[in-house]
This record gives C-alpha cells, structure tokens and sequence, in this order.
C-alpha cells in the first residue's frame, strides 16, 4: 500500500505487485516458473506455488529442475558423453538425451514459493552474500 522511506510512510497506490527484483536486488539471470497444480518431485509445493530457477551453465553436480516425461523433478546433473545422467532426490537415477522430446532442462535450483513462504536453495547466493539456506516465510 506504500513506501516507508526516511522514517514517514508514503501511501502509493500504484504499488500493486513485487516483483523478485524488488524482493533481491541482487538476483541475477532468475526467473520463476509457475506451478498449476503442478507437484515437483523433491520439494514440498503443495501442488502450487512457484519454482525459482537461474539460466546459465549447469556444472556436473548442480541441482537443476528438469520437466522429464511430464513431470517436474529436480535433480543433480552429470554430463556424460551417452547425455545426462540424473540422480533424483529419491535416490533413483537415469539417464537421458537431452535432444529427447519428453527432456527439458529448465534452469538451476534458486528456491521456491508455496503457502508457506519463499524458501531458498541451501548456497544460493540472493545478495553479496550467502544467506546460508535461511527461509523467509509470510505471516
């Protein structure tokens, strides 16, 4: 409903969304992807919220999200020279073409945002440092 700057509170009513830049101004190359009733093998969702993703080069050993024969899962990820190979949060694992129709590495795991609040990647780094895998929650 406002801005408080320099101790006075300033009712704005242009200010009708937050954006993740307004919340971190140090992310860099994240986006969020949103999930319709949509569970991610992994992490607590709740069949809805948001999944927090960066672009970039994914390094062996990563946790990245991936959409993998319809369903979301997160994953470390391994380059091999027969494709990728997947080691699931269940412990399972897989390999995989990445050129596969029902393959797509979406992004390295940034965090989520379900009912409960935004919760973060343990090592993520949001700001010039790491927030050690500290939760912010909503009230």
């Amino acid at each position: 409903q406002g801005v408080i700057e320099d101790g006075a509170l300033e009712v704005s009513l242009s200010i009708d969304e937050i954006t993740l830049k307004d919340l971190f101004p140090g992310l860099d190359k994240t986006f969020a992807i949103s999930l319709r009733g949509q569970d991610v093998q992994g992490i607590d969702t709740m069949g809805d919220g948001y999944l927090l993703l960066q672009d970039g080069d994914i390094g062996d050993g990563r946790v990245s999200a991936a959409l993998h024969e319809g369903a979301v899962v997160l994953c470390r990820v391994y380059h091999g020279e027969d494709g990728l190979h997947l080691q699931h949060t269940d412990g399972t694992e897989s390999q995989v073409d990445p050129e596969h129709d029902d393959f797509k590495l979406l992004g390295r795991y940034a965090g989520h945002i379900n009912r409960h609040g935004l919760f973060q990647a343990p090592g993520t780094v949001y700001t010039e440092h790491a927030l050690n895998g500290a939760t912010v929650t909503t009230t």
